[in-house]
């Protein structure tokens, strides 16, 4: 075998997640405690050693047949320690999980990247995209020189249309699920989100969820996930009746200056499953890279 695996406990894997230079919002421990809860799963981290350098490798176990490498968000295998963006060893990792779990690996879900090196005799992949936006530190930079004329303009507008931004109180989170949903409905989004798993994200502080508000009427929701180096677009509901107030501009905006307020330099704008959401994330002087989907 060219790789050989090991289980490690929590602390470890947090240690050696920090150590990577691949955004890993989705590997926080506190991210994957709220998964297994929610989706009654059970998570298993290894760190897999191969001649190119160490890996950490997420696997939720989803039933007595199957586990998956990723379940909500983006997976791994994740490089650690300087080692390259590389899935030359995939095939010798997944045997050996395989038979270590004495389960089938059915799904890979790789993290964001440009350069990850994919390399499979036994699994398929297809490659689907995010746009990431590379923050510069001064908020002002970012509006006159990083985001499009279009998106200035519509912040702008939202402005005088008085919208306003906050963090949205625990009082509101029916109406900011029901936004949600109805907007996952409309979009036609194969998933909708539960509103216990949308409530458990509210607890933790690494989730900030934004909401528009007109007259103090909540008619927009974003929640975004924040990691050391870098914010992750998650979640996004809007009231279509308000759409021509655009707060959704202002929220996304609000969340790009928290974003540098804390000193991140990554913000993933998310996967786009429709045209439109396309165009809306283009405007804000994003760059496409692409996640690999493994499997079924």
């Amino acid at each position: 075998m060219k790789a050989t695996i090991k289980k490690i406990n929590v602390d470890e894997w947090e240690k050696i997640r920090k150590t990577s230079n691949v955004s890993s919002v989705f590997l926080q421990h506190k991210w994957i405690s709220i998964v297994e809860e929610s989706f009654s799963l059970k998570f298993v981290r290894y760190l897999a050693e191969t001649s190119e350098g160490n890996f950490l490798i997420p696997c939720y176990i989803c039933d007595d047949s199957f586990y998956q490498i990723g379940f909500i968000g983006y997976g791994g295998p994740l490089p650690v320690l300087g080692a390259p963006e590389s899935l030359n060893y995939l095939d010798d990792m997944v045997q050996l999980m395989n038979n270590d779990l004495r389960r089938e690996c059915r799904k890979i879900v790789t993290y964001p990247s440009d350069v990850l090196c994919y390399k499979s005799n036994k699994m398929l992949g297809r490659n689907s995209q995010t746009d990431i936006i590379r923050l510069v530190q001064d908020n002002d930079y970012m509006f006159q020189n990083v985001i499009s004329g279009n998106a200035r303009n519509s912040i702008r507008k939202a402005q005088k249309n008085n919208v306003i931004v906050k963090l949205i109180p625990e009082t509101d989170l029916p109406l900011a699920h029901h936004l949600l949903t109805s907007t996952q409905n409309r979009v036609g989004a194969s998933y909708r989100t539960d509103f216990l798993f949308f409530e458990r994200m509210y607890t933790l502080d690494i989730c900030h969820f934004w909401g528009g508000y007109l007259n103090n009427l909540l008619v927009c929701v974003s929640v975004f996930i924040q990691g050391e180096n870098e914010v992750s677009y998650y979640l996004n509901g809007t009231d279509f009746n308000y759409r021509a107030y655009c707060p959704n501009y202002m929220v996304l905006w609000q969340a790009i200056e928290d974003g540098i307020a804390n000193c991140k330099n990554i913000f993933d704008l998310g996967v786009s499953h429709y045209d439109n959401l396309v165009a809306f994330k283009k405007r804000w002087g994003s760059a496409s890279v692409n996640i690999i989907n493994i499997g079924n």
